[in-house]
């Protein structure tokens, strides 16, 4: 994938070079891949070499999308003057059917920040679809955007703001569209029908394997820490007579530096038609977190390569899991409590301090400093916190988490919605 030229971030949203033109969303969308990978990008406005998975082209804008458990990944190279519309339906069964239809805006300010505005299509209703905003999406989510001439890059991550909005799974099947519409441009009617396209959410892939050769990793969406080891096992099922001759393994992107590199020979089917590649690395301490892609090339012998993409997560030490709870308005003063998992990540022992904290005007009544200890590795611990909420409080709050783990300090959020 071609890197982007890094260009001034300023005026993101400036005039286009040529007229903008309103979107049909009834025109097919044509998809690069159906089977959609989970991969963490750096937000910094700039498309880098295997950083994003490329979604579709059409005209002059480039799409792209990816995933992980608890985030989209959303980016575009777009004609100056648009945003970007992403149009999800998470039961794949239809955009004006069920109340599952999310569009997220993703809107370029002057200053290079993306703000995320959402919404959900209702089609449950007798009188017809209707929209229901979500405004919590512009705190849960972040994004960048730079400008290159008359061309704009937008990157985002988008989180659920505590509502559960974004159900995320291995396995998951997702009808989606995503197009570049003018900004401030004219709202559609929610009885309008869009042409949405089927992907399915997995932790690996494969392309150009030659026939009768299939591929399935052992190990995917392993969560590893730095300076601890990863392994993956790749089994291939297949027939001798297929002439493969080495399997060489490295990672994408920014990940290439912080594991190993490895080629071999590819090795003999047994009789059961299997053939098996270990891989086993170290992980570098200065990697930065995120799911990566580890990326084997099988070589035959008439030189035409097969491409397999295993997504595996170079993690924390501790993952925070807050438990969403359905928060209403209320006209009076009142005390929640409210709970989260602390998630380790290592194969060893871990213990450390978390402190808990939110946003006026709500505030924490009880249980925002904590210590903790996990004593066997990948264990769990859950704990309990709780906090005020005024009168007439609603919106979308952060919860931050300011953790000490090991002696090193981290900072991990979470989020909550009273409507």
């Amino acid at each position: 994938m071609p890197s982007a030229r890094q260009g001034s971030s300023a005026g993101a949203t400036g005039t286009p070079a040529s007229p903008a033109v309103a979107v049909d969303f009834q025109k097919p969308f044509a998809l690069v891949e159906t089977q959609r990978i989970a991969l963490t990008p750096v937000l910094d406005g700039v498309i880098s070499e295997e950083e994003w998975d490329p979604l579709a082209i059409e005209g002059g804008t480039s799409t792209y999308f990816q995933w992980e458990p608890t985030a989209l990944h959303l980016a575009a190279k777009m004609p100056l003057g648009n945003d970007l519309v992403v149009s999800l339906d998470f039961g794949a069964n239809g955009w004006l059917i069920g109340k599952d239809n999310l569009e997220l805006r993703l809107h370029p300010d002057a200053s290079g920040t993306v703000t995320v505005s959402g919404r959900i299509l209702d089609g449950t209703g007798i009188n017809g679809p209707v929209w229901l905003p979500v405004p919590g999406f512009a705190v849960s989510s972040v994004g960048v955007a730079k400008v290159d001439g008359d061309s704009l890059t937008l990157e985002a991550t988008v989180r659920d703001p505590g509502l559960g909005l974004l159900p995320l799974s291995d396995g998951k099947a997702v009808t989606l569209r995503a197009d570049a519409t003018p900004s401030g441009g004219t709202d559609t009617p929610a009885y309008l029908p869009r042409v949405l396209s089927p992907v399915k959410l997995g932790f690996y892939r494969s392309a150009g394997l030659p026939s009768g050769l299939t591929f399935r990793p052992e190990g995917e969406a392993r969560s590893v820490v730095p300076t601890q080891s990863l392994g993956v096992r790749l089994t291939f099922e297949g027939k001798g007579d297929l002439g493969l001759a080495r399997v060489d393994m490295r990672a994408e992107g920014p990940a290439r530096s912080i594991v190993n590199l490895m080629e071999v020979p590819f090795p003999g089917f047994d009789r059961k038609g299997r053939a098996f590649v270990d891989y086993d690395t170290a992980i570098a301490p200065t990697s930065a977190l995120g799911y990566r892609i580890l990326r084997g090339t099988v070589q035959t012998k008439d030189g035409v390569p097969g491409i397999t993409q295993t997504s595996f997560r170079v993690s924390p030490l501790i993952d925070i899991d807050l438990v969403r709870e359905d928060l209403p308005a209320a006209d009076h003063d009142r005390s929640q409590k409210l709970s989260f998992y602390l998630k380790s990540n290592s194969g060893r022992g871990t213990a450390g301090s978390v402190k808990v904290t939110l946003p006026e005007p709500l505030r924490i009544l009880n249980g925002a400093d904590r210590r903790f200890e996990i004593a066997r590795g990948r264990g769990g611990s859950r704990q309990v916190f709780e906090i005020y909420i005024p009168k007439g409080a609603s919106g979308t709050f952060p919860v931050t988490f300011d953790l000490v783990v090991n002696k090193e300090p981290s900072t991990q959020k979470g989020f909550i919605t009273i409507r």
